[in-house]
């Protein structure tokens, strides 16, 4: 992966400098790739340095991160006083101060286009969307929401070890236009309810957003969250968590059971009668047994590693126990079950203190501010 920094400059009257590449790759914005020992921010000041002659002692304000086709790259935006003739170095041969309404004009680099729309002013959909396509980083934040990427459901194969069961879902019920549009609205809450579907009272306690714009990734489904509690946001940013779907079968006809030779058994899912809730967690069945992989959050490339939730220690096998999930009667789709479930997780709703000391540290942390 490729890190790379650059500045978008403004004057006073809106204009922003361009500068034409002279490898043939059309126009762009002064920058270049971090050095092993830069942050990013001295990344930017020394590729423009380098680049325009434009000594700006910092880069400016954060505008915009991408990471895609291999390359992590950082936008800032800085109001200089003027037009100032940058000094070009053999990197580009020409340059232009332009209203960014006619940019398009120009054979612009994608990371400059999106860094020009969110110049602009992007709403939700269009930050959504942008996440979605990897236009710009998950999460992204408008007024006090964040906007995460969240996986709602896979298909194919999976195990859920409580119940000794394997589970199958076919992609031609779930990868489909209709589920989509089920799944658009559902409640965003904390860990699932031991009623495995929500009522007045679980949804008042556990409740944290909703979800806003599902599609298809791969074979799974994927959707924008809006995630309004802040201390969840916090939760969200800095754990390993992971999500956990929870539909609702009232025709059991529609599934089938295939006994396995080694005594397991197979759940055949068809369509749900109804798509519930989508949960944070620290495991989730779709994860497949792997680490948890359920919500997209675009590290900093300088940035401390997000944290791991350990709760519980591992038996002599190296195993974690299961938790202690009821098994649901009736004709319920079972939550999906989770191994070692954070005991402060459910505190994010309703008692914070198990987590009070780290969320005033992270909390503090400029990074984590919303911009």
């Amino acid at each position: 992966m490729t890190v790379a920094a650059g500045i978008l400059f403004r004057s006073p009257n809106g204009n922003c400098l361009f500068c034409r590449r002279t490898d043939g790759l059309g126009w762009c914005i002064p920058g270049g790739v971090k050095k092993d020992h830069e942050t990013i921010e001295s990344c930017a000041v020394r590729e423009c340095l380098e680049e325009t002659g434009y000594l700006t002692g910092h880069a400016g304000k954060l505008l915009t991160r991408r990471v895609r086709d291999d390359v992590d790259y950082t936008t800032f935006l800085y109001d200089c006083d003027d037009e100032f003739v940058p000094k070009l170095n053999h990197e580009h041969d020409a340059h232009v101060w332009l209203n960014p309404d006619y940019a398009d004009s120009l054979d612009l680099h994608p990371g400059c286009r999106i860094a020009l729309r969110k110049m602009k002013g992007m709403n939700e959909l269009q930050l959504a969307e942008a996440i979605r396509d990897e236009e710009l980083v998950s999460p992204q934040y408008i007024e006090n929401v964040m906007l995460v990427d969240m996986r709602i459901s896979g298909t194919g194969f999976s195990y859920r070890p409580k119940l000794n069961e394997w589970v199958y879902r076919r992609d031609t019920v779930y990868l489909t236009p209709e589920f989509l549009g089920r799944c658009s609205g559902i409640p965003i809450i904390l860990e699932h309810p031991s009623t495995q579907i929500l009522n007045s009272d679980e949804f008042s306690k556990r409740v944290v957003g909703t979800m806003f714009l599902p599609y298809v990734k791969g074979d799974e489904v994927w959707g924008i969250a809006k995630i309004y509690d802040r201390k969840a946001q916090i939760a969200v940013n800095d754990f390993e968590l992971s999500t956990s779907p929870s539909v609702v079968f009232r025709d059991t006809k529609v599934n089938y059971n295939i006994e396995m030779d080694d005594g397991s058994n197979l759940l055949v899912e068809g369509s749900p009668s109804f798509v519930d809730h989508l949960a944070i967690c620290e495991k989730g069945v779709w994860d497949k047994g792997g680490d948890a992989s359920g919500i997209r959050i675009d590290s900093e490339a300088t940035g401390e590693p997000r944290e791991k939730i350990v709760t519980a220690k591992p038996d002599q096998g190296g195993h974690l126990p299961e938790p202690n999930l009821p098994i649901p009667g009736g004709n319920e789709s079972p939550a999906e079950p989770m191994q070692g479930i954070p005991p402060g997780l459910m505190g994010l709703a309703d008692n914070m203190s198990r987590f009070a000391e780290r969320l005033d540290k992270f909390m503090s942390r400029k990074d984590l501010m919303i911009r």
